[in-house]
């Protein structure tokens, strides 16, 4: 963001009822569209000049020991009248006052399977553009970050044609110099792609879903009404404590039971199949015989949603 930077604005007043009638001297921090709109970067300290028709520029409010830069209070619509002394006409001007960055996302053409959160599973030679939208004077430019590479400005579509998993980090700038937030996608490029939810839970030794997994649950609802096309197989696991073959009846409960839960909120049971893999496929180093922490328990015994080839 621009710091530190003083604009000069000089204003030539066509008419006293001519509310947007300025040249603006171009400056950093300050930005006249085709409107004849004038914004301006909201923290900047800015000097005000006026030239009037008898051409003395006075500095507002024209007193030099009010000769001070001057601050907006806030982002929004700031009004300056000044009163020629000349005449006695009143000058008026509308000045917008701009103190956030355009907002950046990343939006698909073609190819895009399934979005959940800020991940994007897609397939092979999909094809995705990025857009920012400022509300106020408008956006600049827009760079992007791909797999750590150095920031560059966006140019033309992204098309992913390699398989497995890439981080886009991206960020624009407005006509006044503000630098939105960076926002993160992850796009998995793999039509067989695996959704891991750590935050689905159940009772101890029960295939009973605790209520608290019902926020993350409903997240996958609304991402299935929305994608209609999608199929998914719920993978349920335990840890390694209790036999081989009890684990595997219980994750083939804990699945079933998931499976259900979403159907019961409008789902129908064709679009979604449960499995149940016991202990076979742990996520750390807690096999049977090694003694763990229960948070290392507590990340093997999750629930996975594969996404199935599409019809």
């Amino acid at each position: 963001m621009i710091k530190n930077v003083i604009s000069l604005l000089t204003i030539s007043f066509i008419s006293a009822s001519s509310l947007f009638a300025q040249t603006i001297l171009s400056s950093p921090g300050l930005y006249q569209d085709s409107l004849g709109r004038v914004f301006i970067q909201e923290k900047l300290p800015s000097y005000f000049f006026v030239d009037t028709a008898g051409g003395t520029k006075l500095l507002l409010p024209g007193d030099k020991k009010y000769a001070n830069p001057m601050y907006f209070d806030g982002a929004g619509s700031h009004f300056f009248v000044y009163t020629n002394p000349a005449n006695g006409e009143k000058y008026k001007m509308k000045i917008m006052a701009d103190g956030a960055g355009p907002k950046s996302s990343l939006h698909f053409s073609e190819g895009l399977s399934v979005r959940y959160k800020n991940k994007f599973y897609c397939e092979k030679g999909a094809r995705a553009v990025i857009t920012a939208k400022d509300d106020k004077s408008g956006v600049s430019s827009v760079y992007v970050s791909n797999d750590g590479i150095a920031f560059s400005p966006v140019s033309n579509l992204f098309t992913f044609d390699k398989e497995g998993e890439q981080k886009l980090r991206m960020y624009a700038i407005d006509n006044v110099g503000n630098v939105g937030d960076t926002t993160e996608a992850i796009v998995v490029v793999n039509l067989e792609a695996t959704i891991n939810m750590p935050d689905i839970f159940f009772d101890y030794n029960s295939s009973q879903l605790r209520e608290s997994s019902f926020i993350e649950l409903l997240n996958i609802v609304e991402l299935l009404k929305e994608h209609q096309v999608v199929r998914l197989e719920i993978v349920a696991h335990t840890d390694c404590r209790g036999s081989a073959e009890y684990n595997l009846k219980l994750s083939a409960k804990r699945a079933l039971s998931v499976l259900r839960f979403m159907e019961s909120k409008g789902i129908a049971g064709s679009r979604l199949r449960s499995k149940g893999m016991g202990s076979k496929t742990p996520v750390n180093r807690c096999t049977k015989g090694v003694t763990c922490s229960e948070e290392e328990h507590q990340a093997n015994r999750r629930v996975e949603f594969k996404l199935l080839p599409l019809k």
